[in-house]
């Protein structure tokens, strides 16, 4: 797993690529948390490069919406693959996340928040 995190336009975009899953999400985490944590959180996960993940990697995604929730912020995930789509999908997490075509288009929900 590799992540990049910059910030862009007042939130914070991490770009995961590779795999999400028992191995890489410890790092994942550690990585995020602070973001997640913040007051008024704002934090947009790329997942475009992401080949692959696990329930341990979805665990990590629902505590980090759920911990910037408890803060008054969002966790928005962007562009995923098909692959990942459909593994949400299945998972009814889907329902849970705010979900975007786009890192463009989670940016402009972003701004008209």
């Amino acid at each position: 797993m590799n992540l990049e995190i910059s910030n862009a336009n007042g939130y914070v975009l991490a770009q995961v690529s590779g795999e999400l899953n028992a191995q890489s999400a410890p790092e994942f985490a550690d990585a995020l948390l602070e973001y997640a944590l913040g007051e008024e959180a704002q934090l947009v996960i790329d997942l475009s490069n992401l080949k692959a993940i696990d329930s341990t990697g979805l665990s990590v995604l629902i505590n980090l919406a759920a911990r910037s929730r408890m803060s008054s912020g969002r966790l928005l995930l962007a562009n995923p693959t098909p692959l990942i789509q459909g593994v949400l999908e299945v998972s009814r997490l889907n329902q849970f996340f705010d979900i975007y075509d786009t890192v463009a288009d989670a940016d402009q929900a972003m701004q008209n928040a």
